[in-house]
């Protein structure tokens, strides 16, 4: 995604996102590149917030499924934001 227009997102040029929002529900983010040598190779981070499943306490529950969809509507909300106002990058 390129943002060419600059009156549109002042201060934004460029977007560097590495962010998943899944069923609105989970957040997944790092730094991790969604590749095959990132996932083999390299030193990357990424978490995950929220499970579709209920877990018990010693699994890492309970899971606060209301708290993790209003994370996952927030990010969601903030990349639709942001592809609205960008175009689409074409090499050139």
């Amino acid at each position: 995604m390129f943002l060419s227009d600059k009156d549109k997102l002042p201060g934004l040029r460029k977007l560097h996102h590495k962010l998943m929002v899944i069923d609105d529900d989970i957040v997944i983010a790092g730094s991790m590149n969604y590749t095959g040598p990132a996932n083999d190779y390299n030193d990357e981070n990424i978490f995950v917030l929220g499970n579709p499943y209920d877990l018990p306490k010693g699994e890492g529950g309970p899971v606060g499924h209301a708290e993790c969809k209003a994370i996952a509507t927030f990010f969601r909300n903030e990349i639709e934001r942001i592809v609205a106002k960008s175009s689409r990058f074409v090499p050139g």
